[in-house]
């Protein structure tokens, strides 16, 4: 197959799509769009983009997804495997750049456009181990790591966890800056009540845990004015109910 014919059935590909998921998948891959662009404008930015630049947008994915892309690959074109199946969406499937068949809780499948199948699998193993390599998965596992154990925080606390967590070994900084490049941090970034927070994927309902963290923390100051008044040791923390 040719580059002309290849770009042609991924133009063809999303001309289906509509045009407010064409945006999706160009404010998530941080690509800048023409105000009150038509969709045959949005198809072809979109294609040029997925098209010209595997490498750059398969970069910017989960690691979930990237390993789910290489299953695929491993497949063969327009063939379905079984996807793991943890409790919050896949991003590439969301974005419309693989198909999802969860029609059976036990057993989802996942296949990917023949348009999008040889861009995919000519790259997908390089992506993939040089985000191993660079420490890009190892970043993405300590968010979810975090995240999971918090439902939700504030960017600033996330940002110090994140730096004490390896400062011992001296990458505290470098982890830290990574960590805005990191999709699962990027993804999961919400504002409410004045303040931004970093949300796990698994919240489906942050806004609750964010007002019972920050009720949570106002018990804690209220508790530690009593014990400075008292004269007694500093508050720990515990039996906050």
């Amino acid at each position: 197959m040719t580059f002309y014919a290849m770009d042609s059935e991924i133009r063809s590909y999303f001309n289906r799509f509509t045009k407010d998921e064409l945006l999706t998948i160009l404010s998530y891959f941080e690509q800048t769009c023409p105000k009150k662009a038509k969709k045959v404008e949005l198809v072809d930015m979109v294609t040029a983009f997925i098209g010209g630049n595997p490498r750059e947008w398969l970069y910017r994915l989960p690691e979930r997804d990237l390993r789910t892309m290489r299953d695929i690959a491993d497949a063969g074109p327009e063939n379905w495997v079984r996807m793991d199946s943890p409790e919050y969406p896949s991003v590439a499937a969301l974005l419309g750049l693989i198909y999802i068949d969860d029609n059976s809780f036990d057993d989802i499948m996942t296949s990917m456009d023949f348009s999008l199948f040889f861009p995919v699998a000519s790259i997908i193993d390089q992506v993939i181990a040089e985000k191993e390599r660079d420490g890009s998965f190892r970043t993405e596992r300590s968010a979810l790591g975090i995240l999971n154990i918090y439902g939700a925080i504030p960017v600033e606390e996330f940002v110090e966890k994140v730096f004490d967590m390896y400062d011992e070994d001296g990458s505290g900084k470098d982890v830290t800056l990574a960590m805005a490049e990191c999709p699962v941090v990027s993804m999961n970034r919400v504002f409410y009540n004045d303040n931004f927070y970093i949300i796990s994927p698994y919240a489906y309902d942050y806004e609750d845990i964010i007002d019972k963290l920050n009720a949570c923390v106002i018990r804690m100051k209220e508790r530690q004015d009593i014990m400075d008044k008292k004269g007694l040791e500093k508050y720990d923390g515990a039996a906050i109910y």
